[in-house]
């Protein structure tokens, strides 16, 4: 059975990782991980598992962290360097304490997956100092042991300035006869610190390398708030974020389809009005369709025509019928095509067009 205090902490990050994306202002201004020296301070619930973890209660999990891109990595790679602390007691002896201080530094990876939310992952390599005091016997030990790790989360940009980062730890020493295993998972408060451009970085950050890996991450960034815009039906925002995107990155493949379909929709649209404006109601109709995830005006003047030509339904179906029934397949398929236009649902062209179209192509493969 699930531990319940690890159980009720992935359930609150997974809340917390939810809500900040759910409820946070489509406008507001963040910052990525990439922007500088970014610091955090954490808290968290820590596991000992293996031969240890038998003799082993959880533990509290506190630490800090300061991370800074690399600057000569063209990806979007990060150096992370902390401080960190478990303080646990013996399962046997809850007055016995077990309690590991760690240095640690390594390497992340993050990826911009939404605009609130960007996944990371990375290994890290540590020196630790433990500590084991026996209250029965009033003895204590110490010893400073080296080790490795893998670090994985969520970073969840809130303003320009703040944010939180969700967190899972995985961290291996090597001890005498066995090994200490650890998990942690926790959630941190970030902050971008002022003094973030470090002189040191100023080259790389100017390299061309550095700014195409920015220019990317951006680009990602705005053809995200693009989807979100297009999704709520403002197709002028999601055009901008669109054209943004290329300005930035003219390789974005994604900003560039989407800035097509734009056009194509929107040249649909055009041609469907004056379809209708002539009464050829049948034509404009796949227009009206083209168009409908960009224009809430072309779903209403669809509902209208189908509406309209509802009428027209009853002596189709009787006209689609007695030509395939006549063998007549060609002008079968064309009114079943013609009824589904009106009625994309029917019954009838769901029996007779698939029925046609295949008596058609065994025609044909016989000519």
């Amino acid at each position: 059975m699930a531990n319940p205090h690890r159980r009720r902490l992935s359930f609150t990050l997974v809340a917390i990782v939810l809500t900040l994306i759910a409820v946070a202002p489509s406008d507001a201004s963040t910052f990525s991980p990439g922007d500088g020296l970014i610091g955090s301070v954490s808290a968290g619930r820590g596991w000992f598992t293996g031969k240890y973890g038998t003799y082993l209660e959880g533990a509290g999990a506190f630490g800090a962290d300061l991370s800074h891109p690399l600057p000569f990595a063209a990806l979007p790679l990060l150096f992370e360097c902390g401080f960190a602390a478990l303080n646990g007691s013996m399962k046997e002896s809850g007055s016995s304490r077990f309690v590991v201080y760690s240095l640690h530094a390594g390497v992340l990876g993050y990826y911009p997956l939404h605009r609130r939310l960007y996944p990371f992952a990375g290994i890290v390599i540590q020196e630790s100092y433990m500590k084991l005091t026996a209250s029965r016997i009033d003895e204590s030990e110490r010893a400073f042991k080296p080790g490795a790790g893998v670090r994985a989360g969520f970073f969840l940009p809130i303003t320009s300035s703040i944010g939180l980062r969700a967190f899972f730890d995985y961290r291996y020493t090597p001890l005498s006869h066995d090994s200490l295993e650890s998990r942690t998972l926790g959630i941190a408060a970030t902050a971008r610190l002022p003094f973030g451009d470090m002189a040191w970085a100023r080259s790389g950050r100017d390299s061309p390398a550095y700014d195409t890996m920015r220019s990317k991450e951006r680009a990602e960034f705005l053809v995200s708030r693009g989807i979100e815009r297009l999704e709520k039906g403002d197709a002028d925002g999601a055009e901008e974020s669109f054209r943004q995107a290329v300005d930035i990155d003219p390789d974005n493949r994604k900003a560039a389809s989407m800035l097509a379909e734009i056009d194509a929709a929107r040249a649909a649209y055009a041609l469907a009005k004056s379809l209708i404006k002539e009464m050829r109601y049948y034509e404009a109709i796949p227009q009206l369709e083209r168009s409908l995830s960009l224009n809430a005006d072309a779903g209403r003047e669809l509902s209208e025509i189908r509406s309209m030509l509802a009428a027209d339904l009853p002596a189709l179906e009787k006209s689609g019928i007695a030509a395939y029934e006549t063998h007549r397949y060609d002008e079968c398929i064309a009114i079943m095509k013609r009824i589904r236009l009106i009625d994309p649902n029917n019954r009838t062209v769901q029996l007779y067009l698939p029925r046609a179209e295949g008596r058609q192509r065994a025609i044909e493969r016989l000519r």
